[in-house]
């Protein structure tokens, strides 16, 4: 990725290589300042996010055409395996590259920063590639989902695009459990193409949502129109991500018991505003 910011809580979307636009939240209770950089460190644009928000930068018009190609998503990268070098995959120069440590298994993560409808993953493998490796999803980095398995691929440089299925995830692995040759895995870029989770368009809207009871002890219930298999995300007053489901019908159950006790932000894909939940 050519741009990033140096904000905790953002994203920075390109566009055939060039800066779109940015995502940022801030859940401090002052305004703050994010600013973009290019891949020189050079600061190309900066904008103040209040306090409590989240906001896009620069602003969507409000009306437009959808573009023909999906953005790129940035993030932050970790390994199991040359943790040193993790990020040389995703800092959208193909001159540099991840190399483990060795051939055992490893994993490669990218933690997006916020929750994402996800399209595609463009992976450029150097000569030393898996061979057979999943993709695997998540959104509390603990419970995984896998969306994809590959094996007995080509040896060389190759080039997998993976297709995502417009799964809404948080953060993406790379489980690499057979090496094509003698040499340790290695990866020249991954690019991840999709958009903010706060973009996603629902063609039925939802209305009349209730949340009871509140403060809860343990079973939230939800109730509305047009909520069923629209996803539910449970925020810690810090913005981090602690809880998600698929709502399996208008009326549906959340069980809280696992969340500590204390405030937290209830959000429905597609609904513009939290709810605040005290949980007992």
């Amino acid at each position: 990725f050519k741009y990033h910011t140096d904000f905790p809580l953002s994203n920075v979307f390109e566009k055939d290589g060039k800066f779109s636009y940015a995502v940022a939240y801030n859940t401090s209770s002052i305004n703050k300042t994010c600013k973009i950089y290019d891949s020189s460190g050079r600061i190309i644009a900066s904008f103040i996010v209040p306090a409590h928000t989240l906001i896009t930068y620069p602003e969507f018009p409000t009306k437009g055409q959808e573009p023909e190609k999906c953005y790129s998503l940035s993030g932050s990268a970790s390994a199991s395996s040359g943790n040193a070098t993790a990020t040389s995959a995703i800092d959208g120069n193909m001159g540099t590259r991840w190399i483990a440590a060795s051939t055992n298994n490893s994993t490669f993560d990218i933690d997006l920063g916020i929750l994402s409808s996800l399209e595609e993953l463009k992976i450029s493998w150097e000569e030393a590639n898996a061979k057979d490796y999943e993709v695997l999803m998540s959104n509390d980095k603990l419970n995984w989902d896998l969306v994809k398995s590959f094996s007995n691929l080509a040896a060389g440089e190759r080039s997998d695009d993976v297709d995502l299925l417009n799964t809404n995830y948080r953060y993406i692995r790379l489980n690499m459990t057979s090496p094509s040759s003698v040499y340790p895995y290695s990866i020249w870029e991954i690019g991840v193409c999709g958009k903010v989770y706060e973009e996603i368009e629902i063609n039925d809207k939802p209305d009349n949502i209730y949340y009871y009871p509140n403060p809860v002890d343990n079973i939230l219930t939800i109730t509305g129109d047009n909520i069923e298999n629209l996803r539910i995300s449970i925020f810690d007053t810090s913005g981090k991500l602690v809880y998600t489901k698929i709502l399996e019908s208008n009326t549906s159950i959340v069980d809280m018991k696992m969340l500590t006790t204390g405030l937290y932000f209830v959000k429905i894909e597609g609904v513009s505003k939290a709810i605040s939940i005290l949980k007992q």
